[in-house]
């Protein structure tokens, strides 16, 4: 699954910032996933057998994450 974070609908410009915050934010609540300091974008591969309840727990923390930009 891919979140990609840009500043504007039109133009489309990438939004670092934003993508930086949401790692930060998901790492301080026990996420982790790959990220590096050149990416626009979320991308989680959690493994096939994951358990439904720790899947859920990361999307909860993910959408807190997002929620939080426009806080």
């Amino acid at each position: 699954m891919t979140a990609e974070f840009i500043k504007d609908g039109k133009t489309r410009d990438k939004n670092y910032e934003a993508a930086a915050r949401v790692n930060q934010y998901c790492l301080s609540h026990g996420l982790y996933y790959i990220h590096d300091s050149i990416s626009w974008f979320v991308r989680i591969q959690p493994p096939l057998n994951i358990e439904r309840a720790l899947f859920e727990q990361g999307m909860d923390i993910l959408e807190d994450a997002i929620a939080s930009l426009s806080a």
